[in-house]
C-alpha cells in the first residue's frame, strides 16, 4: 500500500479519457470493494492493493449511476489507504466524503479494531462540508456521490458523474478538491432582450 489518494485519482482521471476495455457496472464496483474490505481485515495488503486496483479501474468505466452508499464505500477504502501511507489529510478528507455521503456506509468501525488511531481520526472527521456552484453552470444536474446537484464538494474528493438526457452516464471520475471535473454540457446562455427603440418624432 504505497499509493497516495492523490496519485489513485491521477490514475482515474487518465483512465476516464482511455477507451475502457468494457463497461462496468455498480454491482463490480461492490464486488471490488467488499473484496478490498475483507483484505484490509484480513491484513492482507496485497489484496487489498489489487482490489483498489480494480476499484480504480472500474469506476471510469462505470455506465450507471452509483449509489451514495456505493460512493460513501469507494471514499472510506481510499481513506484506509491514505491512512495506511501515513496521508492522514487525505484520509482525514476521504472520511469526511464518506461521512457526507452515507454516515452509516461511511463509517469504518466494523473493518477496524477497538482503539484503532483511523477511528480517531474518522471521528474527528465527521464535519459538514462545503459546496459551491458549479462554473459554467450545467444544463443538467451532475451525480456527486450518487446525488443529483448544481453544486460540488469544495474541501474533500468526490465522485463525479456526468448522465446525459438520456439517463446514461457519459463520465465517471473521482476528483480531488480544485481538480477538473469531467466535461458537461453548460446551461445555454440566458437571452438578453435587444432594448425597444423610443419612438421617433
Amino acid at each position: 500500500m504505497h499509493r497516495t489518494l492523490t496519485i489513485l485519482s491521477l490514475l482515474l482521471a487518465s483512465s476516464a479519457s482511455a477507451v475502457c476495455p468494457e463497461d462496468s457496472s455498480p454491482q463490480a464496483l461492490a464486488q471490488h470493494l467488499t473484496q478490498a474490505e475483507q483484505a484490509w481485515t484480513d491484513l492482507d495488503g496485497a489484496g487489498f492493493s489489487t482490489a483498489l486496483d480494480d476499484v480504480v479501474f472500474t469506476l471510469p468505466c462505470l455506465t450507471e449511476p452509483i449509489t451514495p452508499i456505493l460512493a460513501a464505500r469507494t471514499h472510506r477504502a481510499l481513506a484506509l489507504q491514505a491512512f495506511g501511507d501515513g496521508q492522514e489529510l487525505s484520509a482525514s478528507a476521504a472520511f469526511r466524503a464518506a461521512h457526507a455521503a452515507s454516515p452509516a456506509a461511511g463509517n469504518p468501525q466494523a473493518l477496524l479494531p477497538s482503539g484503532h488511531a483511523a477511528l480517531s481520526l474518522y471521528e474527528n472527521s465527521r464535519t459538514p462540508i462545503q459546496r459551491g456552484p458549479l462554473d459554467p453552470p450545467p444544463a443538467r444536474a451532475l451525480l456527486f456521490d450518487g446525488a443529483p446537484s448544481e453544486e460540488r464538494p469544495l474541501e474533500v474528493p468526490t465522485v463525479a458523474q456526468v448522465v446525459g438526457e438520456d439517463g446514461a452516464v457519459r463520465s465517471t471520475r473521482y476528483v480531488n478538491p480544485g481538480q477538473q471535473l469531467p466535461p458537461y454540457d453548460a446551461a445555454p446562455l440566458p437571452v438578453v432582450a435587444e432594448p425597444t427603440p423610443l419612438p421617433t418624432e
